[in-house]
């Protein structure tokens, strides 16, 4: 049974009306009778409906009993039949007056309104204060990093590193100075080059979440690396991702046009960016820079990303020359956050939860007569690694320790019950890594390795079953040192000999990332214990290079 609104109202009299219509309403009403005008009174005093039960008066009350007492009884048992209400034959009027008073919503329905008094009173609140949350937030240390390159930029200072640990978010950091850039720059390009498929991947997909957040127009993202096809003719405007050794592979065509296309393409370059920046100065790539410098004019930025700022580790507390040249290459400006009452950005970042609380173990075996074959240059000694990786005893120390540590209850498993224990081991070379694999499935332990020649597809399968927790173990030699991002690793287990702090921090990195950035709170560094020298202090370790880089202050 559908009721119209005026239907209730059918036996209201012209002064049953006037008595809720306000003061100027009937001035102008009466002005309008006696230019007799007709007027639907029934209609204007519908308008009055939200004001009327809206009050906290009598005013509301009685209105509701004099449309009740209004109605005839056929009208009245149509109410009645409608919404089921319960009366008694001698009391039908007053019952009915007494419902629609505990439920004024329904009446106000009947006359028109579908929006209770009260949903219209709170939709007309505001809030005076209210905390929005950005798309693309950035953290304080990260704002003050991209602050300091916007004040070398603006003081034509051309070339600058930005210096934070392995977890602390170098990419998320240049990608919103890259958003910055080319939101205020129309008509130029970004090049960002990596090394590696999967830094030119995290490069790649970091850059199109941040600018669907907080660009300011449409704007090409291309890929130039791996198998892209990708032509970099006409390209003037973007965001372009580079494989160094794709670009090469261009810059060495024979072809003029090829050259021709490259020459215009860097013209329009405004922002350079390098990733893992202490490879800048192998000869090939520190053209490929200079040369794009040269040819976008002087404007042009140059940027490089690192966690470790330097090429070797000192001898003797000297200067090494290598690393004074890279601090060079860069104007000497490396941009690194100072927090106010830490020893060390990674102190902070840890008791911030950015970074996990580590913890550096050994892996102990009877190591005599590795000792006694160690020398200057044992990094390339392939003879000395295929010893250490054919080695019973050592593997024997190697597999115990990963098997101890996963099957291990995760620290967290009363915080989070799912959660289990995953680990990455950096093996000698490919054989041992294979070696590696089959002992540890062999005991139980879900694993697989990952080499450089290992398919792409099949490496990508890999590290995101290991993501789901469907392997525990990810074994690799060569690749997943830098580029590799998978929060649920809480432990490494560095297995290859390395004098070189660079890769040590890059290796041990892979298990720093604490809750903040979907890690744990803690995690284990083991290392194989082939020589009495042992890197244990990651607060120094970061620090490690400044000395080459003379403050300007």
């Amino acid at each position: 049974m559908n009721i119209a609104p005026t239907e209730l109202l059918t036996n209201f009299s012209k002064m049953d009306c006037y008595d809720y219509y306000d003061n100027e309403t009937r001035l102008i009403i009466q002005e309008l009778e006696e230019k007799k005008v007709p007027i639907d009174y029934h209609a204007l005093i519908l308008t009055q409906i939200d004001e009327i039960l809206a009050e906290e008066s009598d005013k509301k009350l009685s209105f509701i009993e004099l449309v009740i007492s209004k109605q005839s009884l056929p009208s009245l048992q149509n109410l009645i039949n409608h919404f089921g209400i319960e009366v008694l034959e001698s009391n039908k009027y007053l019952t009915v007056t007494e419902y629609f008073k505990r439920n004024i919503a329904q009446l106000s329905q009947i006359l028109g309104f579908y929006s209770t008094t009260e949903e219209l009173a709170q939709n007309s609140k505001f809030d005076a204060v209210r905390r929005i949350e950005p798309k693309y937030p950035i953290r304080k240390y990260q704002q003050s990093c991209t602050s300091e390159l916007w004040h070398l930029y603006e003081n034509k200072e051309h070339r600058a590193l930005l210096h934070l640990p392995t977890g602390a978010g170098k990419t998320r950091t240049a990608i919103n100075f890259i958003c910055e850039y080319l939101r205020d720059n129309t008509h130029k390009s970004v090049i960002w080059f990596a090394d590696t498929v999967e830094l030119c991947e995290q490069a790649r997909n970091e850059f199109n979440i941040a600018w669907e957040s907080i660009g300011n127009r449409g704007m090409g993202s291309f890929a130039f690396y791996s198998s892209s096809e990708l032509s970099l003719s006409g390209i003037n405007e973007g965001f372009i991702v580079a494989g160094l050794q794709k670009f090469r592979s261009q810059e060495s065509s024979d072809k003029a046009s090829a050259k021709l296309i490259l020459d215009n393409f860097k013209k329009n370059v405004g922002l350079v960016i390098f990733d893992e920046a202490h490879k800048a100065l192998a000869s090939t790539y520190k053209d490929i820079i200079l040369d794009i410098i040269e040819k976008a004019g002087v404007n042009c930025f140059l940027l490089g990303l690192s966690a470790t700022p330097g090429r070797k580790t000192y001898i003797n507390s000297e200067d090494d020359e290598e690393n004074q040249q890279l601090s060079e290459l860069f104007s000497n400006n490396k941009v690194t956050p100072i927090i106010d009452g830490y020893v060390s950005i990674i102190e902070y970042l840890i008791e911030e939860k950015f970074l996990s609380n580590y913890t550096i173990l050994p892996i102990n075996y009877d190591n005599s007569e590795t000792v006694l074959r160690m020398h200057s240059d044992f990094e390339n000694d392939s003879k000395l690694l295929n010893y250490l990786a054919d080695s019973d005893l050592r593997n024997n120390e190697i597999i115990s320790t990963v098997i101890a540590e996963i099957n291990s209850p995760h620290p967290e498993i009363e915080e989070r019950p799912d959660a289990l224990n995953q680990g990455i081991v950096f093996a000698l070379n490919v054989s041992h890594a294979k070696r590696l694999e089959i002992l540890l499935n062999n005991a139980g332990i879900k694993s697989k390795v990952i080499i450089g020649k290992t398919d792409s597809y099949q490496r990508s399968v890999a590290i995101q079953r290991y993501k789901n927790q469907e392997i525990r173990v990810l074994i690799n030699y060569g690749v997943l040192t830098a580029g590799f991002d998978a929060p649920c690793t809480n432990s490494v287990f560095i297995t290859r000999p390395t004098s070189s702090l660079i890769q040590y921090l890059q290796m041990a990195g892979r298990a720093m990332r604490g809750p903040k950035s979907g890690g744990s709170k803690n995690c284990r560094i083991y290392t194989v214990k082939d020589e009495d020298k042992q890197f244990n202090n990651m607060y120094n370790a970061f620090k490690y290079w400044d000395t080459s880089w003379k403050s300007k202050k």
